[in-house]
């Protein structure tokens, strides 16, 4: 699975303190012989179109070699932020007598995002979407979030990532409880992230959910 062009209209370059934060993951799940769950296999910190480009060919390699998932988060990270919480933090292990602190930029990274333009992921799992039942539902959510999306006083965003099972929909906050109601009465699962990841690519052998 490659959402790398559906998911290109999205980022914004335009501050070169801000920063996408994408993530290779192995999972046992997709690779049983795996003495752990997980495991990170790349972290990279992209600040420009001519990164990205420059980093594709390497984590397109890596998921294929290692049956594993690229994933990137949406809202961007401060190099800044990133930096002086990593400062507060490392002083804090230290004084802790934790030295081991090689992983800790990355940690941070994926905890702290600065983003004014807020995007949430919805992630919604469907068994079949070319039944009309579920064609109606999966419109029937996408119009409702696009009218509270309005309704919040946003430009309504709308983009539909393919997941294994269904679709990670980018949208603008809005109010939660709104949609609830809609949710019962089809009784679809979807959740709602404010800070998750979506999937930009998986290795050519990842088959699972």
């Amino acid at each position: 699975m490659d959402n790398r062009e559906l998911i290109l209209p999205l980022l914004k370059f335009d501050n070169g303190d801000m920063f996408y934060f994408i993530q290779i993951y192995q999972r046992r799940r997709d690779n049983p012989e795996m003495s752990q769950d997980m495991r990170v296999l790349g972290n990279y910190a992209v600040h420009s179109i001519e990164q990205f480009d420059k980093f594709w060919p390497e984590i397109k390699k890596i998921c294929d070699d290692n049956n594993a998932r690229a994933y990137i988060r949406l809202n961007r990270r401060s190099d800044k932020k990133v930096a002086l919480q990593m400062l507060a933090r490392m002083a804090t292990m230290i004084a802790s007598e934790q030295y081991n602190v090689k992983n800790l930029y990355w940690s941070i990274a994926g905890e702290f995002h600065s983003e004014k333009d807020k995007t949430w992921l919805l992630d919604i799992d469907y068994i079949d979407y070319e039944n009309e039942t579920g064609k109606r539902n999966l419109d029937a959510i996408e119009n409702q979030v696009i009218l509270l999306q309005r309704e919040a006083g946003k430009e309504p965003l709308m983009r539909k990532i393919p997941s294994k099972n269904g679709y990670h929909i980018i949208a603008r906050p809005f109010n939660i409880d709104k949609i609830k109601t809609l949710l019962n009465n089809i009784e679809r699962r979807m959740d709602i992230h404010k800070d998750n990841p979506t999937i930009l690519y998986t290795g050519e052998n990842d088959n699972e959910n």
